[in-house]
This record gives C-alpha cells, sequence and structure tokens, in this order.
C-alpha cells in the first residue's frame, strides 16, 4: 500500500462504498476524497479488505456472507489504480483477509470466525486453489485464520477468537499444499513490555485480528477488542519477544 500512497493516497472501504484519499503529504490537512469504486455497479456490498500489489488495487466484497461459512459467498476484484474493473472472482464463505505472498499469488482467507479455508488466486491464469488446514491446528467452530504476513522465507498468520491460552499468531510449516500445517509462536496470555511505562508484565489478548509487518521488521497484531497492539520482535525466532501498548479512547 505504501507505493499507492505516495502516488494517489489510501484506499478506505466503507459498507458501501471505497474512496481514494489523496493526501499531499506532508502538508496535513491538506487532502481530499473521492470515490474509488462502487460495489453496486458488480452487484457487490460489504468492501472489506483493501491491498495494493502487482499494479492494482484488490479488494474483497463480503456480500452478507456467514463468516464461519455457513452461506453466501464474497467477490475479490481487481482494480486497476484508476478504479477500472480487470478481474473478478466468486469465492464460497467470508473473504476478511487478503495479501500477495512473494510468488504472486493472492491469498484469500475465508471465513475468520470458524471453519477456515485458504484461496490462492493465480493472477496470471485467473485460476484459483482451495486448500485446507492439516492436523497441528484444530479448527473448531468459533475459531479462524484473519490475517497473513509474509516475511525473510516465513508465513506468519493470525488467528480469531482464541480459546483460552492459545496461540493467537502461528507459522506456516509447510509449502502452499493442502493440509495446511501451522504451530503457534505467540499465545494469547504472554509476558511483554508495557511501552507505557517500560515495564515487563504479564498481557492478555482475547480478540486478535489485523496482523502487518512494520518497516523494522516487527509483527504488529491488533487486538481489536482488547484495544491494543502488540509488537513480536524477531517473530519465530529463540530471540523472540514482545511488547505492547494499550490505546486511549472509548472501550
Amino acid at each position: 500500500m505504501s507505493s499507492l500512497l505516495r502516488r494517489y493516497g489510501a484506499i478506505v472501504a466503507t459498507a458501501a462504498f471505497t474512496f481514494l484519499l489523496t493526501v499531499n503529504l506532508p502538508a496535513a490537512p491538506n487532502y481530499s476524497v473521492h470515490t474509488f469504486a462502487t460495489g453496486t455497479t458488480l452487484g457487490t456490498t460489504q468492501p472489506d479488505s483493501t491491498y495494493f500489489g502487482l499494479g492494482s488495487v484488490w479488494i474483497s466484497y463480503q456480500n452478507g456472507s456467514d463468516s464461519t461459512g455457513s452461506f453466501g459467498s464474497s467477490t475479490v476484484v481487481r482494480y486497476s489504480p484508476s478504479g477500472v474493473v480487470q478481474q473478478t472472482w466468486s469465492i464460497k464463505g467470508n473473504v476478511d483477509g487478503l495479501r500477495i505472498d512473494p510468488n504472486g499469488l493472492v491469498w484469500a482467507l475465508q471465513n475468520n470466525d470458524g471453519n477456515s479455508t485458504l484461496t490462492a488466486i493465480n493472477p496470471v491464469t485467473n485460476t484459483t486453489a482451495l486448500y485446507t488446514y492439516g492436523n497441528t491446528y484444530t479448527n473448531p467452530a468459533n475459531r479462524g485464520f484473519d490475517d497473513v504476513v509474509f516475511t525473510n522465507g516465513n508465513t506468519f498468520l493470525s488467528e480469531t477468537n482464541p480459546a483460552s491460552n492459545s496461540a493467537i499468531v502461528l507459522r506456516l510449516t509447510t509449502g502452499l499444499s493442502s493440509p495446511l500445517q501451522v504451530s503457534g509462536i505467540l499465545n494469547s496470555q504472554f509476558t511483554g513490555t508495557n511501552l507505557v511505562n517500560g515495564t515487563s508484565m504479564g498481557d492478555t489478548i482475547t480478540d486478535s485480528d489485523s496482523l502487518i509487518l512494520a518497516p523494522n521488521g516487527d509483527l504488529v497484531l491488533t487486538g481489536e477488542a482488547d484495544h491494543q497492539l502488540v509488537f513480536i520482535h524477531n517473530a519465530g525466532t529463540p530471540n523472540q519477544s514482545e511488547s505492547f501498548i494499550h490505546l486511549l479512547g472509548p472501550s
């Protein structure tokens, strides 16, 4: 998204429309907002995940589909930077995460609240492949994967609605083939540095959600209902450590 932000601005999804926010940095607050795309032209609703890569803007429309995959389907749309539709894919279930891996495959993470699967989109052939998760991850009805980060040859996933003191960030331990095998690198209860006062203390995440890669190489995990951010340093290595910060504002 950073290259798009420098040239065009930020793509922001709302319940009905997707907007292009153009920002002239550092002369904030000079900015303008205009419509980038509307789901109505494709018969789609509920734009959610947005990603820029391969010279295109990728948006998943959830279309009212269930987040545990019990009904409905999502539409993934590939747009040009000017908002022209280049390709669409209909994917069964609720696509809540959308990323592009180092091999150029588009990962559509389905059913973040349970019964998760993964659809990989080949943007050259426009074909799709469906993957399930294997025995190292027991996927009950109320748990699923929400987001993915690719870094240093590793693939890390965030898990939604973790069981008590279970993994909330996991690493893919196999290649892209079914069944996908994963192992935990961070549990919902952990000890880390509180960035407000610099002390080491216990912390708990009950509602893990988005996962991104920070410019310094850290993983950054949001605790949505927990109103906090967790920073994972040297993720997946023997030197891994964590820090966190609780966000201000209304609960």
